[in-house]
């Protein structure tokens, strides 16, 4: 295989080469001379056109104000989203180790929990224990789309019921016996 080897130029040489001094270059001469010399007329033909174009390209392209506003109101929105997220996720106790201990620091007065400690294993969670009759009955109006369900509520259900197939008949059960009791 053969390698080029390109050979670079330094400074005294370009100015040589700008100055009209190309030897051994004649297709070198030629390029330089025509980048110097004034554009002639069938160069500079569609000029015109092509400055008009590109204008009403970005005339086009450029955002009104509106859009500007629009986009301008988007971060401060994605960005409270974002919070939101982060703030569940604390609450629930679903950080990694560290950033849940952060978050419980700045935010305990808030609900934020500490870090789990122990023995962790991944992908396994503690089996729900028999919930108080209120916290099921909040389970059940989520479960009949009165409210959102989270993965973790919905477990509860299902284990409180005793089985998915048995959680319509307890939730109705519950209710029963919640208004006839007086809550």
């Amino acid at each position: 295989m053969r390698t080029r080897r390109i050979q670079r130029i330094g400074p005294a040489d370009a100015d040589r080469l700008v100055a009209g001094d190309h030897p051994g270059h004649p297709g070198l001469r030629h390029l330089l001379d025509a980048a110097r010399a004034p554009a002639t007329s069938k160069e500079l033909a569609g000029e015109k056109a092509a400055v008009a174009a590109w204008t009403a390209h970005r005339r086009r392209a450029a955002p009104t104000p509106r859009s500007a506003r629009s986009a301008a109101a988007a971060i401060p929105v994605a960005v409270a989203l974002a919070l939101v997220a982060l703030g569940g996720a604390a609450r629930a106790g679903n950080l990694p180790r560290e950033a849940q201990q952060h978050a419980h620091r700045l935010f305990s007065a808030l609900g934020i929990p500490a870090p789990r400690t122990g023995p962790h294993q991944v992908g396994t969670r503690p089996s729900p224990t028999p919930a108080p009759s209120v916290t099921a009955l909040t389970w059940c109006e989520a479960w009949r789309g009165r409210r959102p369900m989270s993965s973790a509520e919905s477990s509860g259900l299902v284990a409180a019921a005793g089985g998915e197939d048995r959680v319509g008949r307890f939730c109705a059960e519950l209710e029963i016996k919640i208004t006839t009791s007086g809550r």
